[in-house]
């Protein structure tokens, strides 16, 4: 029935704007998950969209729209590089773009807009080796980046920097390179990062007070290591903390557990919910 309605509103949402489909806007909290149950078994990743095949890729968008509560906005968060998890539509040497590529990767974009959810590129990964791109050279990809932005910017709904950024720079090159986002990918809801709390050893300890002047919103990785079935009380902790420290911020519990099918996980994810929490992983 949530798959109906959904469509149903898209539908009507294109009558009254011409036939034009439009970005999603977030209403209400935000339900995007990072890790879900493979069809065939085992866990998968919204981070490989752009490369999944047709039936991969519809499956995840009836998972997101399916396992959304009411109130909530689908949204899905995928890497547009490095190329082994764009499915090569972007190269790691960034060159400027043929239609072909431009062409697949607005279709990737339309088909979860058609289905109601809310688009979210990463535009980096966080731990970049050979040729792979750097977010911390993006000067060097901006006119890649713009090429892109004007093929699929009307329907994103927000532009996430990196994963795990503060794996890399300091506060300050994160905030530059939110801001070169601002500049030549204008006109999007949303922009921000994915970081991890009170991440020890890196170049930027986010513990709260300290988030990007520029980031309206922030994709959180909890202090854990995924891979650990982590329990309920311990997410709900940071995230009570992460709250109190930023009663405004509107950020997304979104790493924290890829056990998906325990219940540790699915108790994580309910309580998230029942403490009112804005963004669902």
């Amino acid at each position: 029935m949530k798959e109906l309605w959904n469509w149903i509103v898209r539908f009507i949402e294109m009558l009254f704007s011409g036939g034009k489909l439009k970005r999603i806007k977030i209403g209400g909290k935000v339900f995007m998950p990072l890790f879900f149950p493979k069809s065939g078994g085992g866990v998968g990743s919204t981070w490989a969209y752009m490369r999944g095949d047709e039936g991969w890729r519809s499956y995840l968008r009836s998972y997101i729209t399916l396992n959304r509560n009411s109130g909530e906005t689908p949204a899905i968060c995928f890497l547009m590089t490095p190329d082994d998890c764009n499915g090569g539509l972007i190269p790691n040497n960034m060159p400027i773009l043929n239609e072909g590529q431009l062409a697949a990767i607005h279709a990737r974009v339309v088909e979860l807009v058609r289905d109601g959810i809310a688009v979210f590129p990463c535009l980096y990964n966080d731990d970049p080796n050979g040729n792979m791109p750097r977010w911390w050279e993006m000067e060097k990809h901006i006119n890649v980046w713009q090429q892109v932005h004007a093929k699929i910017g009307d329907l994103v709904t927000g532009y996430i920097l990196s994963i795990e950024s503060n794996e890399k720079k300091n506060l300050g090159g994160i905030q530059h390179y939110i801001q070169m986002m601002r500049d030549f990918l204008p006109g999007v809801p949303f922009y921000g990062t994915h970081v991890q709390w009170k991440a020890r050893g890196s170049p930027y300890y986010w513990d709260g007070g300290n988030v990007p002047f520029n980031a309206n919103i922030i994709l959180v990785e909890t202090s854990n290591d995924p891979n650990q079935d982590v329990s309920a009380d311990h997410v709900l902790r940071e995230y009570n903390d992460i709250k109190r420290a930023n009663p405004n911020l509107k950020f997304v519990m979104h790493e924290y557990n890829l056990n998906v099918n325990s219940s540790n996980f699915n108790n994580t994810r309910a309580r998230l919910r029942s403490s009112g929490a804005w963004g669902i992983g």
